[in-house]
């Protein structure tokens, strides 16, 4: 499955989004929103003895399961059969689980799941708020845990491990509450690092995770590890494709800060009477902007893509106070998130917009 948005979608047992049952599944460059399942996987769903999962460049939000809001993977029988899930550049946040997992739920005898250049953010469930490991191994490597929330192991709930953290960053403490479980976890190479992740917004799905430029996460990943006689790389680029540092990349699933200088100006206050507005949000070829101005001003809007580039300008000329409004065709354009930025004088405002095609 590659280039895709699920939302809003429905299960009454397992899977709200997808659902593999005894297969070798691939997810690439998916988007899964606002999914439920009353069961078992909110966003995604892989139960009985099919091979590797993987999941790469993804985003789960908003997704609610009866277990594991945002991913559920259950292989029994796996004894000595090694990795069974990858999990690569991905965002999971704001998923919810009524009972355990809020973002990740993992059973799986005598296999590995490994979490690479993860985001896994706000999240929560009743207990592991981040993840649920009940059964098997996880190596996490440059992954980030933040301000996820449950009634025990607010990021982390072990049942039977272990669970591995190489070069991984938490907001808040890595001792009970926040890691929870008689096994604990095993820190590989470096134990991990605390504090505040200094992202741009953390009540965005997606880009609103990109770290701000003075974040801890920025050059404090390792480009592999060894383990277990086993080298596990990060990725040579972070889920919106811009490169990495192929020796000490950012941790997390963005490795940008351009993006945060967008989201940052887009939550700026301004002047009464300036203001902007995109519908339908997302959309499909067309947006409609409509802005208004207080007094006239030179007026600049331009659409720049998640990599910091300006895809167009649309407009660049002086206009009179009042209400205006303009539409951009993006027959030209590929799927994705894009900044619309308005300059209105000497004040500038951006807005997200999500081009789904």
């Amino acid at each position: 499955i590659r280039n895709n948005s699920m939302i809003r979608n429905r299960a009454n047992d397992n899977g709200g989004g997808v659902y593999s049952l005894d297969c070798h599944f691939s997810m690439v460059d998916n988007r899964l929103i606002e999914n439920t399942s009353v069961n078992e996987g909110g966003g995604f769903c892989a139960i009985g003895e099919g091979g590797l999962i993987t999941i790469e460049n993804s985003v789960f939000c908003n997704n609610r399961g009866g277990v594991g809001g945002g991913i559920y993977m259950h292989s029994p029988l796996r004894s000595g059969s090694g990795n069974v899930l990858n999990v690569v550049n991905a965002i999971l946040s704001h998923n919810h689980s009524a009972r355990s997992a809020g973002a990740i739920y993992f059973r799986t005898e005598g296999a590995r799941g490994n979490l690479i250049n993860c985001t896994i953010a706000n999240n929560y469930a009743n207990g592991g708020g981040g993840i649920y490991l009940f059964e098997g191994e996880i190596i996490a490597l440059n992954c980030v845990f933040a301000y996820d929330s449950a009634s025990h192991g607010r990021e982390i709930e072990i049942t039977e491990g272990p669970f591995n953290l190489a070069y991984c960053h938490f907001s808040s403490g890595i001792a009970s509450p926040w890691i929870h479980g008689d096994w604990g976890y095993i820190p590989i190479d470096n134990p991990p690092t605390i504090g505040n992740p200094l992202f741009a917004d953390t009540t965005s799905c997606d880009v609103g995770y990109t770290p701000c430029p003075d974040s801890p996460l920025i050059d404090s990943g390792a480009g592999f590890i060894v383990y277990d006689d086993d080298t596990i790389w990060a990725p040579e680029t972070d889920i919106f494709g811009n490169e990495r540092d192929p020796v000490n990349p950012y941790i997390g699933a963005i490795e940008d800060t351009v993006i945060a200088s967008l989201i940052l100006g887009s939550n700026n206050t301004y002047p009464s009477g300036l203001d902007i507005s995109l519908r339908p949000n997302p959309f499909n070829s067309s947006i409609m902007i409509e802005w208004k101005i207080p007094e006239a001003s030179e007026v600049k809007l331009e659409i720049i893509d998640i990599g910091g580039r300006i895809v167009e300008t649309l407009l660049d000329k002086t206009m009179k106070a009042g209400n205006h409004e303009l539409i951009w065709q993006s027959d030209k354009s590929p799927s994705g998130i894009y900044f619309i930025r308005m300059t209105a004088g000497k004040h500038t405002i951006t807005k997200r917009a999500l081009l789904i095609k």
